[in-house]
């Protein structure tokens, strides 16, 4: 399954970031928040909620989470 926001499309199925046919280079890990926020949408989460979500693939602290939300920015041209 493909989900498109603004000029950017994630596929799913295969774990891919794209903006246009442009393959973007991100982290699983960074993927794997895109999908936690993603399948939260349009509900705003908390930290706490992204960290209790993400820990089924390894512990996860608040830094590791801050920067990962700075890696998916970067990868979507945002400040």
């Amino acid at each position: 399954m493909s989900v498109t926001f603004g000029e950017f499309v994630f596929d799913t199925d295969d774990r891919e970031l794209r903006k246009g046919k442009t393959h973007l280079d991100v982290s699983p890990r960074a993927l794997q928040l895109l999908v936690v926020l993603l399948q939260a949408r349009p509900r705003v989460i908390t930290k706490l909620e992204v960290m209790k979500e993400m820990r089924s693939a390894g512990p996860i602290s608040e830094a590791r989470v801050s920067a990962l939300v700075a890696e998916l920015r970067g990868a979507l041209g945002e400040d």
